[in-house]
Formats: structure tokens, C-alpha cells, sequence
């Protein structure tokens, strides 16, 4: 059976307990159409660096991102699947973001513009590398080799070609932001 899905999660020695956690719920979800993968390094490599080697394992039709010290909901695999049936360029959702004490929803859809986090609100924003990107209209754009706004710059390279998408609408994934103890400095 071929490989629909690919998740890839950038990692950090001292997130260690954070990425077997997150890991193993992805795990648990997976379907034999979906892979799981990790890369953990010294922090010799940038994020940047690190979402591009990951990038280049991929056997899936769509692709995304999850962060180590991110969390998913119970059905995030099996609702990403249903989306990936109807073979849209990025399969969109919301999300729970945390952001030191700030909470609020962000609302991933195409036809939104990037507004700014509003706490205890609703913030629109267009997809971005953790929404599910299919794999062919994505792979060939590079991550730039940086440790904090690669994700955009990724983003930005192609988001003008993708024109379908599929909406989950409702929150799948939790962005977890701790300026306290953040290593992407």
C-alpha cells in the first residue's frame, strides 16, 4: 500500500521526553499509509536545516510538520486522511496555540490573510508548514537555513500554486510556545 502520509518532527536533546510523547501518539494513530519520522541532532543544524533533511525521507503524497514539543488531538491522523481521499494541494484545520500564559485558536484557510496572534480570539492565517501540504507541489522549495521564521519562508515559496483545499474545522493540533525555556535563539 503506498505511503499517503508523511509527519515529520524536528527535535532537541533536551525535548527528549516532549518528542517520545508526541512520537508515540503519532505512532499509535498511524495507519499502515502513514510514516512517522524523527530527526534529533546536537543543535549542530538549524530548524531550517533539520525540516529540509527531513523533507527529504519522504515517501508520502502530502506532507506536515509537528513539532517536538507540540500535541495533536486523538483523531488528527484519521481526519487528515479523510482529507487526503478528496486530493486537494493542502488540507487546512485549526489550532490551539499557547503561547506562553496567551491562548487563542488559529483558524489555517487559504483565503485568509496572516493577521497577528490575538490572545483569547480567533486569528486568521493562510497554511503554513504544519498544515498538510501534497508532497509534489512542495518538495523541491528548500527551507531557508535559519532557527526562527523558517517556517513562512518555507511557505511563502509556493502557497501562490496551491489553488484546493480540504477543511477540518476544528482544532487538530496545539502550538506550544514557551519564551521561557524557547532554544530557538
Amino acid at each position: 500500500m503506498p505511503i499517503r502520509l508523511s509527519i515529520l518532527i524536528p527535535a532537541i536533546p533536551s525535548r527528549w521526553d516532549r518528542f517520545q510523547k508526541i512520537y508515540t501518539k503519532l505512532e499509535r494513530q498511524a495507519t499502515n499509509e502513514v510514516e512517522v519520522l524523527g530527526f534529533i541532532d546536537n543543535k549542530k543544524r538549524t530548524i531550517g536545516a533539520k525540516r529540509e533533511a527531513l523533507k527529504g525521507l519522504v515517501q508520502g503524497e502530502y506532507i506536515c510538520y509537528v513539532d517536538d514539543d507540540d500535541w495533536v488531538s486523538d483523531d488528527y491522523i484519521d481526519s487528515i486522511l479523510k482529507g487526503i481521499k478528496e486530493k486537494p494541494d493542502v488540507i487546512v484545520f485549526k489550532q490551539r496555540a499557547v503561547i506562553g500564559e496567551m491562548k487563542g485558536t488559529i483558524d489555517f484557510d487559504l483565503n485568509n490573510k496572516n493577521e497577528q496572534f490575538k490572545p483569547n480570539e480567533v486569528t486568521k492565517r493562510k497554511p503554513y508548514h504544519i498544515c498538510v501540504w501534497r508532497t509534489d507541489l512542495v518538495k523541491r522549495h528548500k527551507f531557508p537555513d535559519l532557527m526562527y521564521g523558517e517556517d513562512w519562508g518555507w511557505v511563502k515559496k509556493f502557497i501562490h500554486k496551491a489553488k484546493t483545499q480540504y477543511k477540518i474545522d476544528k482544532i487538530i493540533h496545539t502550538y506550544i510556545f514557551d519564551p521561557k525555556v524557547t532554544e530557538a535563539i
